[in-house]
């Protein structure tokens, strides 16, 4: 009965807020380290309608270009130009504009996907839940943690099979707009195969629902 009682504190404010927000925008800055220490710095706007299922990416430093991710691949253009094309299969879904807007943000969307809740404890402030793949993905994907403090997401730990991290994602300094809470600050430790990855995302000028910069939100993708 705890379990339950605290899931349903865990679920019951993003199924209130859900349905409501269309697109995002904000300002992003994202500064990027590799195993070997190497820094990188990228600036520009992100936008995003979760009717047109396109995220673009207008960067304006280092250098200008857009980066638009589809629910299939991620394309990089600069001068109108593709420079590069990644299969993504899922990664728009999992996206944080996308989580955000659908009211799924909390949980990470793992209620929508094939992820299975186990345990759901409190500790002290903070509300931590487990989650674990299905059986037939046991041999690929490990367990999920999920924390959240005051009905927002904190940190999210990934594991593998062998129960090794692979990566730590934190969500920090919300700011609210309209009853809505987005995390204006995101870090992300990623464990590779040479060593540890750290990106650390920053937002600000947060508009929701904003209709003035149409254009903006849409990015024609070659079809050849």
């Amino acid at each position: 009965m705890k379990n339950f009682i605290l899931l349903a504190l865990f679920i019951l404010p993003q199924l209130l807020l859900g349905q409501s927000l269309n697109r995002i925008e904000t300002d992003f800055s994202l500064k990027e380290k590799d195993f070997l220490r190497n820094k990188k710095l990228s600036v520009g706007t992100v936008y995003y309608d979760k009717t047109i299922k396109q995220l673009i990416f207008r960067v304006s430093f280092p250098q200008k270009e857009v980066i638009c991710v589809t629910d299939s691949a991620i394309y990089r253009f600069r001068n109108d130009s593709l420079l590069s094309k990644v299969n993504t299969p899922a990664m728009l879904q999992f996206s944080i504009f996308n989580l955000f807007l659908n009211g799924n943000l909390a949980y990470y969307g793992l209620q929508q996907s094939p992820y299975e809740l186990t345990n759901v404890e409190k500790d002290s402030n903070m509300v931590i839940s487990t989650w674990l793949p299905p059986e037939n993905l046991l041999d690929r994907n490990g367990k999920i943690m999920l924390s959240q403090i005051d009905k927002n997401i904190f940190g999210l730990i990934s594991y593998n099979p062998a129960g090794d991290i692979v990566s730590k994602q934190f969500f920090d300094d919300y700011s609210k707009s309209d009853g809505f809470e987005f995390p204006m600050k995101v870090v992300q430790y990623l464990n590779t195969e040479n060593g540890e990855e750290i990106k650390v995302s920053t937002y600000r000028n947060l508009k929701i629902n904003n209709y003035e910069h149409e254009g903006l939100y849409h990015y024609h993708i070659p079809t050849h």
